[in-house]
């Protein structure tokens, strides 16, 4: 008898994570992690278990913000949603201080950014913004008007 191998490209298997951590992997990868408001690393990522809730959010620019209750341990496997740019006349631009600290969404829907953004195309007219503080797990909204064509509407938010 003769044995033969084959072999298959793939990539490798994560580590098999012991009944006392959390390991949590991203499609694609690479998306921070922030546990309770606390930045963690990027994924793929293990982290220590708890019989605690926490707050887990996954944040990976050009995707929709992932955020979810997590206990106990285990694997995590999460496939995040690609967002497609909006696109109109008039624009906005969201400007802060704490850079990559807030996501934000426009009318309820995300814009894959994190503040500061680029120019967000929207239509001339009433638009909300609101942004998710990766650190407080706060949200908060700025009602704006969009009049000018050429020139993007700014949103301070801190």
């Amino acid at each position: 008898e003769i044995a033969v191998a084959i072999a298959i490209d793939a990539a490798p298997a994560p580590p098999p994570v012991a009944g006392d951590a959390w390991m949590v992997t991203t499609t694609p990868a690479g998306a921070r992690v922030f546990l309770d408001g606390a930045e963690q690393g990027k994924t793929p990522l293990t982290m220590p278990a708890s019989s605690d809730r926490h707050t887990l959010a996954l944040v990976l620019p050009g995707f929709e913000l992932h955020v979810e209750e997590l206990s106990g341990a285990g694997e995590k496997a999460i496939t995040l949603r690609e967002v497609t740019p909006t696109d109109g006349r008039g624009g906005i631009k969201v400007r802060c201080k704490a850079e990559d600290r807030y996501y934000v969404y426009v009318d309820g829907k995300p814009s894959g950014m994190l503040c500061p953004t680029e120019r967000i195309g929207v239509e001339l007219g009433d638009h909300v913004v609101e942004i998710y503080d990766l650190v407080s797990e706060s949200r908060k909204q700025f009602p704006i008007k969009v009049e000018d064509t050429a020139r993007s509407t700014r949103v301070r938010v801190d």
